[in-house]
């Protein structure tokens, strides 16, 4: 099947790939390089063609991606932005530097994500209000920092 081809252009703010968890519809990863202003992604069960995605807005305030191939996110990818991180089922190792000084981030959501190893320093997610790592059985690593954000109201550690 080939990949479903999003034309991008910088007037892009948001997107929403809601297929049924039977399709397998693969979506171009370069399609992205054209939006630079995307601010809403978010992706039901459709899978990025291509070895990595190197296009990933910095403007971006809210991601749903369920079930997310990649392992790292972009060295580059610094979202100052983000209010919302729902990462459920992904194949995530660590979240990298691009999410120490995130402080609009109020909800964060790695539920079940089997091979993320470590949560890095949260210091800078003063505003920071749930916290789910629950069922990621590579987890072996938590920055201290979690244990003073004072205006958590769920941090779910369970398995």
């Amino acid at each position: 099947m080939t990949a479903l081809i999003l034309q991008g252009t910088n007037e892009v703010k948001g997107i929403v790939v809601n297929f049924h968890e039977d399709d397998d519809i693969p979506l171009n990863a370069d399609s992205f390089s054209g939006m630079k202003n995307l601010e809403i992604f978010i992706n039901k069960h459709g899978t990025l063609s291509g070895d990595t995605l190197n296009y990933l807005s910095n403007k971006l305030r809210v991601i749903e991606w369920n079930n997310c191939q990649l392992q790292y996110l972009p060295s580059y990818f610094h979202p100052k932005e983000l209010v919302v991180f729902d990462m459920r089922w992904s194949r995530i190792r660590q979240l990298g530097k691009g999410f120490k000084n995130l402080a609009k981030l109020t909800s964060l959501n790695l539920r079940d994500s089997g091979f993320l190893e470590k949560i890095p320093d949260f210091s800078g997610m003063e505003n920071l209000k749930y916290l789910k790592v629950t069922d990621c059985t590579s987890l072996i690593e938590v920055y201290p920092s979690v244990g003073f954000l004072d205006k958590l109201v769920t941090l779910d550690f369970s398995q």
